[in-house]
């Protein structure tokens, strides 16, 4: 029973930490992730950084994980600061365009 269960665990963790729907990206968690709408490459635990790269044009939401703060993190979009709506736990971007970089610093 535990060995399968484990396995689907993971699955629906990794699927689960991007998703895409009617135009909004929407990032769970910072995993190191490839898709079809954005990749996420995360430095973390080395590194207090997380960069996704856009492949699609729209709305990014990055969700806020429960041991950060909002106001601890630094964010730019193709090296620019840049100043995200801070909507329910999440970090709204609005017209981001397929290859903008979007870069998230904090502290460890």
């Amino acid at each position: 029973c535990c060995s399968v269960n484990t396995a689907i665990a993971f699955y629906y963790g990794w699927h689960g930490t991007l998703r895409y729907k009617q135009g909004v990206v929407t990032v769970n968690m910072f995993l190191n992730r490839a898709s079809a709408w954005a990749d996420i490459y995360s430095y973390l635990p080395y590194e207090g950084k997380v960069e996704i790269l856009s492949k699609t044009t729209g709305v990014f939401k990055i969700r806020i994980p429960g041991w950060l703060e909002a106001g601890n993190i630094s964010s730019f979009v193709n090296a620019q600061p840049a100043s995200p709506q801070v909507v329910g736990g999440y970090l709204k971007f609005t017209n981001i365009q397929p290859d903008d970089m979007i870069r998230l610093e904090f502290p460890l």
